[in-house]
């Protein structure tokens, strides 16, 4: 395995799989375009053991990011999206090399859904709490049921939440994320969107299935944008976004804007504004000029 160490080989090897499939993917047959992937281990509560982790970073890898214009993370089951990190992994007798694999190996896994140039949603219906919650950050939308909860808990069990802390610190305000830090309580649904840690809320009192339509409509508006511009847009968005500075930002943010502007799908966009006609991507990175 090229770019890993021998160190982290060896390492690797201590964490035996289960031989179970903990992940699904599912292409959407009325969205072509739209790919979920869906943790599969009620038992366990989807519970992000090492094994969890390495599929979910399988499946993303699996992507043809050529067709796939949206990703959703969800859950096979209702109850819960993820109750975080398995705790029986993170006990001293596993080997504290151990620990430090677990935490880089997810790390990578959100910074990968982060980097992908495709939008990402966590469909969450149910409990997201400690690295389940973690991992719905690292997306780019939250789309949450009225039933779905959020907690990072760490800290009653001994383990403050500092990898969940830097997701909620970069979609809150310090004093909302300390709070829920500190206390370990768990926050409704309507509260998370009053605190912008969920993008919105879908009642799901009538039917489950309200959730996943909602979520399927979302990205089906985005699949009607161009490709290109959308994935442009994005990486923007996070560069401009980690630059402290107001300067900075506004000149990447400018500089995207000018490239953006010579790519063909744009001018395609542009010259069916004047017409007042529905644009047809191309979906390419073409330039023109």
């Amino acid at each position: 395995m090229l770019g890993i160490s021998n160190f982290y080989l060896n390492l690797s090897r201590r964490f035996v799989s289960t031989g179970r499939n903990l992940v699904k993917i599912e292409q959407n047959e009325e969205s072509k375009f739209m790919t979920r992937i869906l943790m599969n281990n009620e038992k366990k509560r989807n519970s992000l053991g090492i094994d969890m982790i390495r599929q979910l970073q399988q499946a993303i890898d699996e992507i043809d990011l050529e067709k796939c214009r949206v990703l959703v993370i969800g859950s096979s089951c209702l109850k819960v999206f993820s109750a975080g990190h398995n705790l029986k992994e993170l006990t001293s007798d596993k080997g504290f090399d151990s620990h430090q694999v677990i935490f880089d190996e997810f790390t990578k896994l959100c910074l990968k859904l982060r980097d992908l140039p495709c939008p990402t949603i966590a469909e969450v219906h149910g409990l997201a709490a400690a690295a389940g919650y973690q991992l719905a950050a690292s997306c780019d939308l939250i789309i949450a049921s009225n039933k779905a909860s959020f907690s990072t808990p760490g800290v009653k069990f001994g383990v403050f939440c500092s990898t969940p802390g830097v997701a909620l610190s970069r979609n809150v305000s310090p004093k909302i994320s300390l709070k829920m830090l500190f206390t370990g309580d768990a926050i409704s649904a309507d509260e998370a969107y009053l605190h912008g840690i969920v993008s919105q809320v879908v009642n799901v009192d009538e039917s489950s299935e309200n959730l996943s339509k909602k979520v399927k409509e979302i990205a089906s508006k985005i699949e009607s944008n161009s490709k290109h511009v959308v994935a442009l847009g994005k990486k923007c968005f996070y560069e401009q976004f980690e630059r402290p500075n107001l300067n900075d930002a506004y000149k990447i943010a400018c500089n995207a804007m000018v490239d953006n502007l010579k790519y063909e799908d744009t001018q395609l966009g542009l010259k069916a504004f004047a017409s007042k006609s529905k644009p047809i991507w191309n979906h390419s990175d073409k330039k023109i000029i």
